[in-house]
């Protein structure tokens, strides 16, 4: 959603077509969902770039891994080197984790490669970004019950916790302890007093198991495994939220259009403290970050 948001940003810009290179997306069946091209589900401007619109920004075919390796070799050649992006012919590599101004100075018939995640590169078109990110399918029955239950529910509050590929030595991005979220509930009591929690997760079943919560809690399971958008859906309607460190729940903040939402994030939002990853900063100022790691214990919130 990141990328399409930029891409459809820069295409703005220029007054000209976003098309969509989804190579990217051509791998066996045993890739975890969030690893699946899932942008049909919206009302998106779905025009897909050739393979042979896509292999004339580079010399050859390139994976998107070989890309990444060009970039970083190029890099190693080029010293006291200020631009976020390289041009290879007229494919462009972002450099860091960062936003920079420069990205409106790329020309037209631009190949971006990079996460872009840092709402200044849509934010010029938030207006029709969130028109393009409304909803295509309509929702289910259990979707349609739980979306009453949480308008019902003034003021509600989503909950993630991204689990299953974050759990892990290998994982950069780390699960949240705990006492992160229950640091976020009890500032939020602060901010509005009490409300409901609606609990979102890729492993619902273990987050009800670790987390006792003494307050009006809902452990959301309404939704098709692989109808990621209706978690989306769902999130969205809450009047607040506290996300995990995933773009997944980021998104299900931000298609919350209202001005009077709080939105808690975390800091840092990778587990690992690599250099590389400190200019990746995604949340907006005018969401609240936690510290992931609060020394003191919290119990449960009440």
């Amino acid at each position: 959603m990141f990328q399409y948001a930029a891409g459809l940003a820069l295409a703005n810009h220029h007054k000209t077509t976003l098309k969509l290179d989804v190579s990217w997306f051509d791998k066996p069946e045993k890739q975890e969902g969030h690893e699946k091209y899932g942008l049909g589900c919206f009302h998106i401007c779905e025009q897909f770039a050739t393979e042979q619109e896509c292999s004339a920004f580079f010399p050859k075919n390139l994976t998107r891994g070989e890309r990444w390796a060009l970039a970083a070799k190029k890099l190693l050649r080029i010293r006291n080197c200020t631009k976020t992006f390289e041009q290879t012919g007229a494919a462009y590599f972002q450099r860091d984790w960062g936003y920079d101004p420069l990205f409106w100075d790329l020309p037209l018939n631009t190949h971006l490669d990079g996460y872009f995640q840092n709402q200044s590169f849509f934010e010029p078109i938030e207006k029709e970004l969130r028109s393009h990110f409304s909803f295509r399918y309509p929702p289910t029955e259990k979707v349609l019950r739980m979306a009453d239950k949480i308008q019902s529910s003034s003021p509600s509050v989503f909950m993630h916790f991204r689990r299953q590929d974050y759990v892990g030595t290998n994982s950069i991005y780390g699960p949240l302890a705990v006492n992160y979220y229950l640091q976020s509930l009890k500032e939020l009591k602060e901010r509005i007093g009490s409300f409901t929690v609606f609990i979102f997760s890729d492993d619902i079943d273990s987050v009800e198991r670790d987390l006792k919560l003494e307050m009006p809690c809902h452990f959301v399971r309404a939704t098709e495994k692989h109808n990621f958008f209706d978690k989306l859906r769902l999130m969205s309607l809450c009047d607040h939220g506290i996300i995990s460190n995933s773009t997944f729940a980021w998104w299900g903040a931000w298609l919350n259009p209202s001005k009077e939402k709080i939105i808690l994030a975390p800091k840092p939002w990778h587990a690992d403290i690599d250099p590389q990853f400190r200019s990746l900063k995604p949340v907006p100022l005018t969401w609240v970050q936690i510290d992931r790691n609060p020394q003191a214990p919290l119990a449960a919130a009440e």
